[in-house]
């Protein structure tokens, strides 16, 4: 059985340290985290900055098994189409690939603006989500739909994912 730990992209030299550190301390695999680092794929150079994340896995002798996938924020309801977002999440089944993943956890969209209306809330991500169907198909990628659970300080706020009616 493989063990990973989940790592943020930044700059290079900061992630090498932090890749190697992981390798030490016996884990075999890491999870790229590109969750918060939308603007890191969206830019001309994404391509070139991956493949030397890649180079350096292969270096240190770590796999990346998946990936988080840029999401939208949990509050930013379902209707909400940002197309910078939209583009960092295609970029990052790309990205994915070229880490050597072959599944990438996303977070679902949430209904804020309709009570947290889980029906509708399914129906939108299965829209949403359905328009990467060719990207993913096309990559042999899968995504993985993360379970999002009903925080403490906001009971109201329920995702699909949440309960399994």
């Amino acid at each position: 059985m493989k063990t990973a730990m989940v790592i943020g992209v930044e700059d290079l030299k900061s992630l090498t340290e932090r890749l190697e550190m992981i390798k030490e301390a016996g884990f075999d695999a890491v999870d790229i985290g590109f969750y918060h680092e939308e603007k890191y794929l969206l830019d001309d150079g994404w391509q070139d900055r991956v493949a030397a994340v890649k180079a350096e896995l292969d270096r240190i002798g770590l796999l990346c098994l998946h990936t988080h996938m840029p999401c939208y924020e949990l509050c930013v309801d379902c209707e909400i189409i940002d197309e910078n977002e939209e583009k960092a999440i295609g970029n990052a089944i790309v990205a994915s690939k070229m880490l050597g993943a072959n599944v990438g956890v996303i977070h679902p969209r949430s209904a804020a603006g309709h009570l947290y209306d889980q029906d509708f809330a399914m129906k939108h991500n299965i829209e949403q989500f359905g328009r990467l169907r060719d990207e993913l198909v096309k990559n042999d990628f899968r995504l993985a739909i993360e379970n999002i659970p009903v925080f403490p300080d906001g009971p109201h706020a329920i995702y699909f994912s949440s309960d399994y009616h």
